[in-house]
């Protein structure tokens, strides 16, 4: 009954062929391994787990790699949209590893079993999928094939078909937005942490010696990260928040950051290097 009226609205508000829609939904079913993902996810890891996973010197090192393959389009949205290049390197860097792993679930099946058996967020995943669907026939995408992530996210950035719709960007005017595509990926990080209220030049987070010292001020947050040992203590800013946005799990936001400033001092030292090697040859 579910599955008609969502068809239904697809083809009275979306002018959808009902034909072709009842033959695609003919072909999908419910996969169990999906709702196993989404009753155990990864960012529910502690923060020591999160961190070493994340924040590797491999990572680092790609992200130093990234940033100077793709320096001119960064640099270029950074201008735009004052956003650090470092934080959108960071974020294609946690999310795919670069554009590395894309996923291995089936958009499609993936949020047709989590818009109608995955009752805790099925409004959520229903209207994910309608979109999913508006995407691909307005895209020409291949509906039944692109793989993203058990939660439905696809391309470089891990965008959810509504935001790769409302916050996808093409660098080249006129253009699809191919978020399998780096400078697509990079302009649609810049473009959907600008719509979210990124403030140029402002800090993002700080370090506290201990859970007695704190920052006192307009719209400072405190979050506490257990460790194996002990833990750390830090202040929160907007920016913060805005990378919260893209995932709502302090956790995530803190690889992101701390990942962010390691690919700075890496790319830095880079440079270094080879101006050294450049002058002493």
């Amino acid at each position: 009954m579910a599955e008609k009226q969502f068809i239904q609205e697809l083809v009275t508000k979306d002018h959808f062929n009902r034909y072709k829609l009842n033959q695609l939904f003919k072909t999908l079913h419910e996969n169990p391994k999906i709702i196993q993902s989404m009753t155990s996810p990864f960012e529910k890891k502690p923060w020591s787990f999160y961190r070493d996973y994340f924040v590797t010197s491999e990572r680092i090192t790609l992200g130093a790699q990234y940033l100077k393959a793709h320096h001119r389009v960064l640099q270029e949205m950074s201008k735009k949209y004052g956003i650090p290049a470092s934080i959108i390197v960071a974020i294609i860097g946690v999310e795919t590893e670069y554009g590395a792993h894309l996923g291995k679930y089936p958009v499609l099946s993936t949020l047709y079993t989590l818009g109608f058996y995955y009752p805790p967020r099925e409004k959520f995943f229903r209207k994910e999928l309608a979109q999913y669907l508006i995407l691909t026939r307005d895209n020409n995408l291949p509906v039944s094939s692109i793989k993203g992530s058990y939660a439905g996210a696809l391309g470089i950035p891990q965008f959810m078909p509504s935001s790769y719709r409302h916050y996808g960007v093409a660098l080249e005017k006129n253009a699809p937005v191919d978020l399998f595509n780096h400078n697509d990926a990079i302009a649609s990080v810049a473009n959907y942490f600008h719509k979210m209220g990124w403030a140029p030049n402002q800090p993002v987070t700080y370090r506290l010696s201990s859970n007695d010292e704190s920052i006192h001020a307009k719209g400072v947050g405190h979050v506490t990260l257990p460790l194996k040992q002990g833990a750390e203590y830090w202040a929160t800013y907007k920016n913060f928040r805005v990378i919260m946005s893209y995932n709502h799990n302090v956790v995530y936001a803190m690889a992101v950051y701390q990942l962010s400033k390691k690919i700075e001092q890496q790319y830095a030292k880079n440079n270094r290097e080879a101006k050294s090697r450049t002058m002493s040859s």
